[in-house]
């Protein structure tokens, strides 16, 4: 369990330096100023301090910031752009990285990536993890320019750090190269890589792998000898049971008890534990030597199981909490649909065209609003009612806006979560659109890559600065009192995530003034 905990520690906090790396160097900014030779001129010079300023955000806001020990952008014209933080720039730091050795490796071999633990090249300090990757050129055709960090190996010490206290531990990357933060039997970690039964046979030595990174981690246990007293005991009895049997079977019965009190308190801590009650006992850690260590073995443990349980019963509720909003957030049907279904035809004995209209598609919306928010419908079934929600809105904002759909209809088979697309539309409309004041469009678009759907909306309103962003992204509860549904991005992507999984879901991107595009992320199934 401890093992698996690490893993997924170590996984999360290298996929959070690889994200922080893919956002640098897919910056369409960063991606333009590469591509010069040098910043020749004032509004170069302008454009450098924003890409500058763009770099260090980035890192600052990323959560292994504290990790980053310098990173820099450069091109093969000798061009360069250096984050601002921790570490001061040098005139040098060009040269010093370009010529290398990490520079070469890297550049040669794509492959070495996470595998390098080198001393730094323009940074201070202990050894550190260097990155290496390419920027290409907007058209993604010729790379134009590289990505170079220095990172601290705290970014992986810190993890091991929180399992120090009781258990001996070390990471090696695909090529050997060894991360620890603590050493307690003063092995040498190379003879354990080579054989991990090396003529260590007080030791328990196992490896696991960590497969997307190539890594491994390594445990060292001491073996725990237990004496057993009670043969030494028994003899002490047969010597003295001729001197006096009542004496005899007085040493016998105290140190059957010594021996068997801190197993029988172990056993009643374990039984504690399988019923669920996983509260400290100091009792079992104030046993007297390895028994004690067994205890303390035992408490961590127990620790770890209560984080665990906790952890599983929180994503429980929060999914009950969301089922109950969404029945919450639906509306009783019958009495609005007998009310629409006069207005309906009061409105055609009119011969208003208009207000049937509009009836018939608040109609639709309230019955598949009726029915489960959970539902998977076809994609051409969740256009239609887009369409209908779409058709109040026009009349409502007197057609102030434009809808294109640029779905293939090849794609209309596909499932997807009911009600996805409708609440983002709402969003672009509300907060893109209607604040901008002029005439807007609204596109949806879509296509395939690694067997998942993705499908845009983009709209070219007002959109929104890197604040707003992570305002909406991390606001669980939004107000909207002109909404139809009140379903917001947060409880978009959150439904999402628990009927597909942790790696599907919306994701933004937005320029200030000129566009905002949500992407939906869903596996394909038809």
């Amino acid at each position: 369990m401890n093992i698996s905990n690490l893993s997924s520690q170590i996984d999360i906090r290298l996929s959070n330096l690889n994200d922080l790396t893919l956002l640098i160097v897919n910056n369409v900014s960063i991606q333009n100023i590469i591509g010069y030779e040098d910043l020749d001129n004032s509004f170069l010079k302008s454009s450098g301090i924003e890409v500058q300023n763009i770099l260090t955000n980035y890192i600052v806001s990323s959560i292994v910031n504290q990790y980053v020990k310098k990173a820099v952008i450069f091109n093969d014209a000798g061009m360069l752009i250096e984050s601002m933080g921790k570490e001061s720039g040098y005139l040098n730091d060009y040269a010093n990285i370009t010529t290398s050795k990490n520079f070469k490796i890297l550049s040669e071999n794509p492959k070495q990536l996470y595998q390098m633990i080198s001393e730094p090249v323009v940074s201070s300090g202990k050894l550190c993890m260097p990155i290496l990757k390419p920027i290409y050129s907007l058209s993604n055709k010729y790379i134009n320019g590289w990505l170079y960090m220095e990172i601290d190996l705290g970014i992986i010490n810190d993890i091991l750090d929180s399992y120090k206290s009781y258990t001996t531990l070390f990471v090696t990357t695909q090529n050997n190269n060894i991360i620890h933060s603590n050493n307690h039997y003063n092995i040498d970690y190379n003879n354990i890589i080579k054989d991990e039964s090396n003529s260590y046979s007080d030791y328990i030595i196992k490896s696991y792998n960590l497969d997307k990174y190539n890594w491994k981690i390594y445990t060292v246990e001491k073996l725990i000898n237990i004496n057993i007293e009670s043969q030494n005991m028994l003899s002490v009895f047969y010597i003295t049971v001729g001197i006096s049997l009542v004496a005899g079977l007085l040493i016998f019965i105290g140190a059957s008890n010594i021996i068997t009190r801190p197993i029988k308190l172990l056993k009643i801590r374990i039984k504690k534990i399988s019923s669920k009650d996983f509260s400290y006992d100091d009792e079992t850690e104030n046993l007297h030597g390895e028994i004690g260590e067994i205890g303390h073995v035992i408490n961590e443990m127990a620790s770890d199981m209560e984080k665990l349980l906790e952890q599983s019963i929180e994503m429980t509720n929060e999914k009950k909490n969301f089922e109950i909003a969404m029945l919450q957030s639906q509306v009783n049907p019958h009495f609005l649909y007998n009310t629409l279904n006069s207005i309906h035809w009061m409105a055609t004995l009119q011969k208003n065209t208009g207000i049937c209209r509009l009836v018939d598609a608040l109609t639709n919306l309230l019955k598949n609003m009726a029915k489960s928010f959970s539902d998977k419908v076809t994609l051409e079934e969740e256009l239609r009612l887009l369409d209908d929600y779409l058709t109040i809105q026009s009349i409502r904002y007197m057609e102030s806006f434009e809808f294109v759909n640029k779905i293939e209809p090849s794609l209309y088979n596909i499932k997807i979560v009911k009600m996805t697309l409708q609440p983002l539309v709402e969003n672009a409309i509300f907060h893109g659109i209607e604040p901008k004041g002029k005439f807007g469009t609204i596109t949806l678009d879509s296509h395939i890559k690694d067997n998942c759907l993705f499908i845009t909306v983009t709209d070219d309103g007002i959109g929104m600065t890197e604040d707003d962003i992570n305002r909406l992204t991390s606001r669980k509860k939004e107000t909207n009192k002109g909404s139809i549904n009140g379903i917001g991005y947060y409880n978009v992507n959150l439904r999402l995530k628990l009927i597909y999984g942790d790696d599907y879901g919306l994701s933004i991107k937005s320029e200030l003034s000129k566009y905002t595009t949500i992407t939906i992320k869903i596996p394909i199934e038809e």
